[in-house]
């Protein structure tokens, strides 16, 4: 089984503490912390409130469930939502919280005490709305699902009474066993193991929060568990029975499965392998340079994957992004001394990464680049809450370039000296909403274009054109 029951989460249990109110991170006092009605108050060690927190929790239509904190700054009652991704106390919200505040990406806890230059970049930073984000992945699951019920039944997959997995009525390509365990004090657990033609555990779902998720290092509920590597939510049916040959449950986990891409006996997308792996937008290997954020220029082999790899069942094509690794990381490969081997060296695109490659006879580069004049909606690529992306360079001159999105050619970012982020020029703002951003980004009141100046190619550069001679000054 892929479960530990009962395992502690990681926790820095020996580095948070609170007495008579007072937080202690590694034993020396930072602030102040009390609560009422579940709204948390932040305060400094002279009592001054700062900030305050307030859990929020939405359950997704796939059983699983998204949780965040909404964080108040009490100078001005500016609001903005933060995400958290692991669990630090099973046992005490009050250090869990804290440890939050302490050692996620946001640290507005510090061992010098609050840190309000980080709570006020935070509120009044790109607006984070959680309920839109879920909503926009409850439409992804609902797709998902219907896709993955889709693909198990136009392969004709059939399970019998004894858990083999049929494919077209006569190849069996794998098993699911179905599983009861009475854990006294506790409500039963319900599990399904899927294992392919050779035995091998593929996955498995559990039905009860009584256990650690060993992907995402959370409670373990309604979630399908992949060689530990992904989780993927499937709510329990409850027309689901014993009798695996007619059990919804157990057809709705081994089509999840299949739909992951993952090998059952012989994979079912063998046959287009060859020809997506032609087709695949990845860079894999290629001879080329980075240039890291201190400016520094390193030369050798570079990875760049833009969606699933082919040669690894477990990133199929129906997973959805979470960690950002699609399109916001790329791998240099540093040669080791006296060895065929590489040391990776992983770089992220919301740092301003750069790099070149040569890929199929032509050289092309990227550059890690956050952009602005996006809609709510439009905003995060994924659940990473990070909009940053490597565009591909189209046009370069030392005032502005033109770049685009490597897998929507429809995507197109102009990127001007003078500011840090590029300008997002293909979204569903309106017409004088884009013009408006348009103008401030650009931020030089002799240059006159209209939108749909900034909606084909030929227009963009006739704007960059316009830019290099009326601006310079302002670059």
């Amino acid at each position: 089984m892929l479960v530990l029951l009962f395992t502690s989460i990681l926790t820095h249990s020996q580095d948070v503490k609170v007495k008579s109110g007072k937080i202690l991170l590694d034993g020396k006092e930072v602030g102040l912390i009390s609560d009422k009605k579940q709204v948390y108050t932040f305060s400094s060690l002279d009592g001054k409130a700062l900030f305050t927190t307030q859990q929020k929790a939405k359950t997704l239509i796939d059983g699983s469930t998204s949780n965040w904190l909404v964080v108040t700054d009490l100078s001005d009652n500016k609001t903005n939502d933060l995400t958290y991704s692991k669990i630090y106390f099973m046992w005490s919200y009050e250090k869990n919280l804290i440890s939050i505040l302490a050692y996620e990406d946001k640290k507005f806890l510090t061992p010098n005490g609050i840190d309000e230059k980080a709570l006020k970049d935070f509120v009044n930073g790109d607006k984070i709305d959680m309920n839109a984000i879920c909503d926009k992945k409850n439409e992804q699951i609902k797709l998902d699902s219907e896709a993955s019920i889709n693909l198990y039944n136009s392969n004709k997959i059939t399970i019998n009474k004894k858990g083999d997995i049929i494919k077209q009525d006569t190849l069996r390509i794998g098993s699911i066993s179905r599983n009861v365990t009475k854990l006294s004090g506790f409500a039963d657990m319900l599990s399904y193991n899927v294992y392919d033609s050779d035995k091998n555990l593929i996955g498995e779902w559990m039905s009860s929060g009584s256990a650690v998720n060993p992907a995402t290092n959370g409670l373990w509920k309604e979630q399908l568990v992949l060689e530990k590597k992904k989780s993927i939510g499937i709510k329990y049916d409850p027309n689901g029975t014993s009798n695996l040959e007619s059990d919804i449950n157990a057809r709705n986990i081994v089509a999840m499965v299949l739909f992951q891409g993952y090998k059952l006996g012989h994979h079912l997308n063998a046959e287009k392998g060859i020809a997506a792996k032609e087709a695949s937008p990845n860079i894999v290997f290629k001879k080329g340079y980075l240039i890291n954020e201190k400016g520094e220029k390193l030369e050798g082999k570079i990875t760049f994957m833009l969606g699933p790899d082919l040669n690894d069942p477990m990133s199929g094509p129906g997973m959805v992004d979470l960690d950002g690794s699609y399109g916001q990381k790329v791998d240099y490969l540093e040669p080791k001394k006296n060895s065929s081997d590489y040391k990776v060296h992983t770089y992220k695109s919301k740092n301003g990464v750069r790099f070149c490659v040569e890929n199929k006879g032509n050289t092309q580069c990227y550059l890690g680049l956050k952009v602005t004049g996006l809609s709510n909606l439009e905003k995060y690529t994924n659940l990473t809450l990070d909009n940053s992306l490597f565009y591909q360079i189209l046009l370069e001159n030392e005032n502005a370039m033109l770049l685009v999105n490597p897998v929507n050619s429809k995507e197109l970012i102009i990127k001007i000296k003078k500011q840090e982020k590029g300008l997002y020029l293909n979204n569903i703002l309106s017409e004088d909403k884009f013009l408006l951003n348009a103008n401030q980004y650009f931020d030089c009141s002799n240059l006159k274009f209209e939108a749909k100046d900034l909606k084909s190619i030929e227009g963009i550069y006739k704007v960059i054109e316009d830019y290099n001679k009326t601006c310079p000054l302002s670059n």
